[in-house]
């Protein structure tokens, strides 16, 4: 883990990777129902977008998920 990110929200957020380099990944972790939602949510989202060839090039800009 690199850094802990302070949110407003019920989320925990950290960047991650190899300990001799930059981060590689944030990782989100809910801590509550209302954040699970949003995260969920966020999911969904962001694999719409990904799906959407009408971006084109565009959806390289996208976070990709590794894992949910």
């Amino acid at each position: 883990m690199h850094r802990s990110l302070r949110t407003v929200s019920d989320m925990a957020v950290l960047t991650i990777g190899p300990a001799a380099g930059e981060a590689r990944a944030v990782v989100k972790i809910a801590t509550s129902d209302t954040a699970a939602r949003s995260l969920e949510r966020e999911r969904l989202a962001l694999g719409a977008l990904l799906a959407d060839a009408r971006l084109g090039a565009w959806r390289d800009l996208l976070p990709r998920i590794a894992a949910h």
